[in-house]
């Protein structure tokens, strides 16, 4: 939860009085402080996403002070300026090239006539600031609650309490990076920024060094229970996000995984599978994945014992690594490339690059040497099975033929 600029000056205008001059395009900002500011040294005080208000009570001899205060809070980052007009301003003094500024970077420029208090506006917005931090921080600990299962009925009723519905569905959003960390505080507001403007009803928060993000089912207000996948335009939507937030941020190399669509009560099992899909997201190399195009991955990542998975990939192909490792051979690379050739010893013979009679001879190893019924179907599935369930386990540099290999973060 987030205020934005455009927000609340519709909503505040009219009371207060307020004109926009220029910088209309930048309305889509954030906003979470107002601050009053006389003169250009105060602005190394500034964080970022304020709404500076000046009366031009420190108005400099020099004519191009203003243009320079307002050069100065833009790269600031503030989200607007207020000009109190009337007293030492007038609007006389937003020149030309202010109004150039203002409209080639975004930069919303407001006036306010000066029989408006400062205390007035400024009060009601930090009011409004206040309510919108509260709502947030309880979001935020009910979601954090739900999630851990301390309190899962307190955190439900919580949510409900704060506009969320019973009845929508909703999905698990994760995002985590790696990049330089005076860049951090911008990433999140962009982040930020991102979900107000693209997903409105979502709420971000932070698990461990992940983003959390909460977003609701927008094009299906219903909940199908038999329909639990997210639709392909709320997928790429979020894909489209990821996208863009990867190319604002060249010196991160962020990765991000989007759960199934689940019920609110039902919303940690949406967190489970996008932490999944984010750790596929790391594994495969893709800055986004979808925990519904996973596959036969799915069920993998929904085995809460790992030690049953190494069990298994390890009893169905311990013996054939271990034939390799004795005599030097490459058995256990051919039994895979025989499972998804389908037995062709010609494709066989084409994927490794090897002769039609070198495939032959360790396929004879793999039947009479190795024991294993390749003409069965269900011990060829068993088998296949198995290399994606070590892929799944241990994707070190022995697995690089595989298709996909992941790598599993603590979930």
């Amino acid at each position: 939860m987030s205020l934005l600029l455009k927000d609340i000056y519709s909503e505040t205008k009219n009371r207060f009085r307020l004109e926009l001059v220029c910088g209309a395009r930048g309305l889509n900002r954030l906003i979470n402080w107002v601050y009053v500011a006389e003169d250009i040294a105060t602005t190394d005080f500034l964080y970022g996403n304020e709404l500076i208000i000046t009366t031009g009570m420190g108005k400099q001899s020099s004519s191009g002070w203003l243009y320079d205060f307002v050069v100065e809070l833009f790269w600031q980052g503030t989200c607007g300026l207020i000009l109190n007009t009337g007293m030492y301003l007038s609007e006389d003094d937003i020149t030309p090239e202010i109004r150039n500024f203002c409209e080639e970077h975004s930069y919303p420029l407001f006036t306010m006539p000066w029989e408006i208090h400062i205390y007035d506006i400024t009060r009601s917005y930090y009011n409004r600031i206040f309510r919108d931090t509260q709502s947030a921080d309880a979001v935020t600990e009910a979601v954090l609650d739900l999630i851990s299962g301390s309190d899962p009925e307190h955190a439900i009723s919580v949510l409900l309490r704060r506009g969320f519905s019973p009845e929508q569905g909703y999905l698990a959003y994760c995002i985590n990076g790696k990049g330089p960390e005076q860049e951090r505080a911008k990433l999140e507001n962009t982040v930020r920024l991102e979900l107000k403007v693209h997903f409105p009803g979502s709420h971000m928060c932070h698990f461990r060094e992940d983003i959390l993000v909460l977003l609701p089912c927008t094009d299906n207000a219903e909940l199908n229970p038999s329909e639990t996948g997210a639709s392909a335009g709320l997928k790429n939507a979020v894909r489209d996000l990821a996208g863009r937030i990867s190319r604002s941020f060249p010196r991160w190399d962020i990765r991000s995984g989007l759960g199934s669509v689940s019920e609110l009560k039902e919303f940690p099992r949406s967190f489970r599978q996008a932490r999944s899909a984010l750790a596929s997201s790391f594994s495969s190399g893709e800055i986004f994945c979808a925990f519904d195009d996973l596959g036969f991955y799915k069920i993998l990542f929904s085995v809460s014992d790992r030690n049953v998975l190494n069990d298994y990939w390890r009893e169905k192909l311990e013996p054939v690594i271990t034939y390799d490792k004795t005599h030097k051979s490459c058995c256990l690379e051919t039994l895979y490339q025989y499972l998804i050739c389908s037995g062709s010893i010609q494709k066989i013979a084409e994927a490794m690059y090897c002769h039609r009679n070198t495939v032959n001879y360790r396929v004879r190893i793999l039947r009479e040497t190795l024991g294993l019924h390749l003409d069965n179907v269900q011990d060829r599935f068993e088998l296949l099975a198995a290399f994606y369930v070590r892929s799944f386990c241990d994707p070190g540099p022995e697995s690089g033929y595989l298709l996909i290999s992941y790598r599993s973060i603590e979930i």
